[in-house]
């Protein structure tokens, strides 16, 4: 999403493309329309000069064999496991226009035509270049049915910075997940909390970036009980720091 000229392009459950990135800024420059889905998104990025290619690895192959030999008979259960692997920049120029962009193989596992957030504007993503974006990642069905992204960047146009931004979305969802959870026993909604995974980072147009996740010490993902980020400016190394870690 370009925050300029507030332009959107997207690729969904697309296949036999490795540069996903690529694909959709084909589809916002080239595509009249902003979202492409399935054989017609690969048709697309094709025809348009992006590269072919088989995105199924040998590891994963056998991981799903794997699974589908132990869980056969569990259809429709929770197995995302430790699986989310979005990445999701916001890139800022020297004219101030602020850019961002997601890419996820999503859901482990998912059930064939699950749609998660990263592809969805205002979910995984939002960017408007005279407040500021917003990029998130984990739990994909938190993260839609509380426009995530969009929520944060709004915070920002209320006179919030990016890090207090990026908290009050956070507690928005997780006040959002404990409404879903009306009805059911504490031992579920304490089990519900030690599980959701959700992260969300932001930068205004000044440059200033803000972090926050329901990760804690009673809720670490991949061993981490907050969420990293990489941060690049020109003529500086790459920093990755801890959202704990910004002021």
């Amino acid at each position: 999403m370009e925050g300029t000229s507030m332009s959107y392009g997207a690729v969904l459950a697309v296949r036999g493309v490795v540069k996903a990135f690529s694909a959709a800024r084909v589809v916002m420059e080239r595509s009249p329309h902003s979202v492409l889905a399935g054989e017609g998104a690969t048709t697309f990025a094709v025809r348009n000069g992006i590269e072919a290619a088989e995105t199924l690895t040998d590891d994963a192959k056998q991981q799903f064999e794997d699974w589908r030999r132990q869980h056969l008979e569990e259809e429709g259960s929770d197995h995302r496991g430790e699986s989310h692997d979005t990445v999701g920049v916001i890139c800022l120029d020297h004219d101030g226009n602020l850019c961002a962009g997601t890419s996820t193989s999503g859901w482990k596992f998912k059930h064939p035509g699950r749609v998660g957030d990263a592809p969805v504007v205002g979910s995984g993503l939002y960017c408007d270049s005279s407040v500021g974006a917003a990029v998130a990642t984990g739990d994909g069905e938190e993260i839609l049915r509380t426009c995530l992204s969009f929520a944060v960047v709004e915070f920002m146009r209320g006179g919030d910075s990016p890090q207090l931004a990026c908290k009050k979305g956070i507690a928005r969802l997780e006040e959002t997940v404990k409404r879903s959870a009306a009805g059911r026993s504490v031992e579920e909604v304490n089990r519900m909390h030690d599980r959701l995974t959700v992260a969300v980072m932001a930068m205004n147009p000044k440059g200033d970036i803000g972090a926050a996740s329901t990760l804690g010490p009673r809720n670490v993902h991949r061993g981490r009980p907050s969420f990293p980020l990489a941060i690049w400016r020109k003529g500086d190394p790459v920093r990755v720091v801890e959202e704990t870690e910004i002021p």
